[in-house]
């Protein structure tokens, strides 16, 4: 066998087998608080959450070393095992081809400029650091924690391996989802998930966009069952990029008309969940969005110039520049040709069905809110 594909073939393997060690890492944390309760795309969901969590607190103490990350994995291999019973497991996992993509040197724009840079300061210092150097020294930095000793144990190109593991189980949950309420749409539904490009795209580099998704559809799935699980995972989402705070409001005030005596719990684990990060920014920077809402909390060094506000006809827009007009969505690759279709679709079953009337508010909002935002698909 000549030299070059044996060492592409060990070089495929070595990343086959980390991808397989996050969805293992994550099924067994999940399954050691769950059990078997939740189907098994559910239990990863948690495991991230809950690894995310973990690792925070190794960061904060210094601790976020390979003797102590090694040793928390087998603690919760141990305890914490797991049976793939999920029947919407197991058609999902084809997604695991789009390895092939990820396994591509890190070159997107935003993971050189400070999302890799923050792995690697994780990885080399042991704890969180603020880093004057980069474009934005200081972030919610969930997702890093995530890829960090991922980088410490197989480099930066895996890293993209934590991100395609969070689209799979973000895909396999969908089908649960939808399993729910149709049994014949899992298959549909996760395979309109992940028929977008920009999907696929966020799912094999190094941003935090394919996290923020898995935290927030985990966070409405586990709102009809149980809100503290819902509030955990609204404040992961608020861990990872600030606009997971938009959506846990949004929760909070379904939570309110959907069960009222639930909103206090649910608010307390929300904010639980979220409070390590934002105390973290706070005692760093004085500013719980920093570089962002300077008004509020004063000028920086980092802060970005004001965004235009985007018009009512570009708000409009919006839904055909994601797909067919990417040049006015900073370039981002397409969502899909059928967005237009599952818009008219969910707002005539809104006429007719209270939860998607819930999806139509939600999104109408986000669309206000997107008004004030940088013109971008993500």
């Amino acid at each position: 066998m000549p030299a070059r594909l044996l060492t592409l073939l060990l070089f495929f393997a070595k990343h086959v087998a980390v991808l397989l060690l996050v969805f293992v890492a994550t099924a067994c944390a999940g399954t050691l608080v769950l059990r078997d309760r939740e189907p098994l795309a559910f239990r990863c969901a948690l495991g991230f959450a809950l690894w995310g969590e973990a690792l925070f607190a190794l960061a904060a103490i210094g601790w976020l070393r390979p003797l102590p990350i090694a040793l928390l994995f087998i603690a919760v291999m141990i305890l914490g095992r797991f049976t793939p019973r999920s029947p919407a497991w197991l058609p999902i996992t084809g997604a695991a081809i789009a390895i092939v993509i990820a396994l591509h040197p890190p070159l997107a724009f935003d993971e050189t400029l400070y999302h890799l840079p923050f792995v690697r300061s994780l990885a080399e210092n042991g704890s969180l650091q603020f880093l004057a150097g980069l474009r934005f020294p200081v972030f919610p930095q969930l997702q890093e924690l995530l890829c960090a000793p991922i980088y410490m144990l197989a480099g930066d190109a895996a890293t993209h391996l934590v991100s395609l593991a969070e689209v799979i189980v973000t895909a396999a949950l969908i089908a649960e989802w939808a399993r729910r309420h149709a049994p014949t749409a899992a298959s549909l539904a996760a395979a309109l998930f992940l028929s977008s490009p920009i999907v696929i795209h966020l799912g094999t580099i190094l941003y935090v966009d394919a996290a923020l998704t898995l935290f927030i559809a985990a966070g409405f799935y586990a709102i009809d069952t149980d809100s503290r699980l819902a509030g955990l995972f609204f404040g992961a989402a608020c861990s990872v990029k600030y606009l997971g705070g938009f959506f846990a409001v949004a929760a909070l005030l379904i939570v309110i008309v959907m069960r009222r005596r639930e909103a206090l719990l649910f608010a307390v684990t929300t904010a639980a969940a979220a409070l390590p990060t934002t105390l973290w920014l706070i005692f760093t920077t004085g500013n719980p969005l920093f570089p962002f809402a300077t008004s509020l909390f004063g000028a920086n060094e980092w802060m970005l110039p004001p965004t235009p506000r985007a018009s009512f006809i570009d708000v409009l827009r919006v839904p055909w520049d994601a797909t067919f007009a990417r040049a006015r969505m900073n370039a981002q690759p397409p969502v899909t040709p059928l967005l237009l279709i599952l818009i008219v679709l969910v707002a005539i079953a809104a006429t007719r069905e209270w939860r998607s009337r819930i999806v139509m508010l939600v999104a109408i909002a986000y669309a206000s809110v997107f008004a004030f935002l940088p013109r971008d698909t993500r």
